[in-house]
Order: structure tokens, then C-alpha cells, then sequence
């Protein structure tokens, strides 16, 4: 029997599929925290909003230029996530 390492397996999960999940949990996050405006809750939607930026500054460093709307169009999601989640901490 035959065994195969995994060392080469390509998943074809890349950068810009990691942004676009990291985006939409943190909008998910952010939502329910807000909703909920535990403490705990909210800087847990801190963190992910910094996760989710450093994830879209990586995509945007290996980007094509083909990927270019998509990525404003995540920057502008995160934007108004940080909005949301500041006015709730207000």
C-alpha cells in the first residue's frame, strides 16, 4: 500500500478567499456584538476587525491588479464595520 504526503497538496484556498472569509466573520462579529454590546464581545470584534485588515493589506501586497474592485469592495465592508463597532462603543 501506498502512502502520499500531504507536504504538496494545494487546497486552492489563496489570498483572496482567506480575505473574503476573514470579511465576512468579522461582518458576523461585529453584527452580534453590536446587537449584544457585551464588553467581551466587543473587543473580540476589535480583534477580528484587525485580523480582517491585516488579511486585506496581504491580498492587496500578492494582488494582480485584476482583483482590484474586489478589494475595495472588502476595504469598504471593513470601513463600515469599524464605523459600526465605534459608534457602539461610544
Amino acid at each position: 500500500m501506498e502512502h502520499f504526503s500531504n507536504d504538496n497538496v494545494t487546497t486552492g484556498y489563496n489570498d483572496l478567499g482567506a480575505t473574503n472569509a476573514a470579511v465576512e466573520a468579522t461582518k458576523n462579529i461585529v453584527g452580534a456584538a453590536t446587537r449584544n454590546m457585551d464588553p467581551e464581545r466587543l473587543r473580540e470584534a476589535t480583534e477580528a476587525l484587525s485580523s480582517a485588515k491585516a488579511q486585506l493589506e496581504s491580498a492587496r501586497n500578492s494582488a494582480t491588479g485584476v482583483d482590484e474592485a474586489f478589494l475595495q469592495r472588502c476595504e469598504e465592508t471593513l470601513q463600515k464595520c469599524e464605523q459600526q463597532l465605534n459608534a457602539a462603543k461610544i
